[in-house]
Formats: C-alpha cells, sequence, structure tokens
C-alpha cells in the first residue's frame, strides 16, 4: 500500500524504443506495440515520421498524472507542451527548476540558476 514504483515496465520500453529509434526502426516500433498490445490496444504502424508523436500519445496515456511527461517534454527540450497554457517554456526558462531558498543560502558561492 506505501510502495511507490521507481521505474514501470512500460517507461523502460519506451525508453529501449527512443534508443534504437534511429538504428533500429522496426524494433522501436514494436517495442511500442507491444506496449499498446498489454493494453488491450491494436499495433500502430509507426515509422520515423511518426515516431515521437506515437512515443508522446503513449507517454500521456501510460503516465496519466504521475509527473512523467514533464520529465519526457524536458528531456525533448520541447517548446511549448501540448495541450496547456501555450507559453514557451524555453523563454520562461520553465524545465530550469530554482535552487531551493535554504540551499541557496547555506552555501557561500553559489550562484543563483534563474
Amino acid at each position: 500500500r506505501n510502495k511507490m514504483p521507481i521505474i514501470k515496465l512500460p517507461e523502460m520500453y519506451f525508453i529501449a524504443a527512443e534508443a534504437q529509434r534511429n538504428t533500429n526502426m522496426v524494433n522501436a516500433a514494436a517495442m511500442i506495440n507491444q506496449v499498446r498490445l498489454h493494453r488491450g490496444l491494436t499495433a500502430t504502424p509507426i515509422d520515423a515520421t511518426n515516431f515521437d508523436v506515437t512515443l508522446q500519445q503513449e507517454f500521456r496515456k501510460e503516465f496519466l498524472g504521475e509527473g512523467q511527461l514533464f520529465f519526457f517534454h524536458k528531456r525533448k527540450n520541447t517548446n511549448s507542451i501540448p495541450r496547456s497554457a501555450g507559453l514557451n517554456m524555453i523563454t520562461l526558462k520553465g524545465y530550469k527548476l530554482p535552487i531551493p531558498v535554504s540551499e541557496f543560502s547555506n552555501s557561500p558561492g553559489r550562484v543563483d540558476n534563474r
């Protein structure tokens, strides 16, 4: 009851698919479709043109409400997060979280990252 997974199996499949995207698209697509099949969905055709969109959709479905999608967009350096306020995250430095005040004030010489 009080346990929280560090990493889920579908996330491992998505990481492996993303790593093989440029070298073995067939295997990368198979990994994404493996997750889809285990969720009761049909396999979808995935190629280089729709890989990123499909992966993002699967991330949204798999990690709903877990906060993982933020880190997906941060890793991809997405300008704006779809279905949000439409703000430019890079201009706003939205992916760069501020250092907590307690750490900043207790370390002389530390430069704020804002």
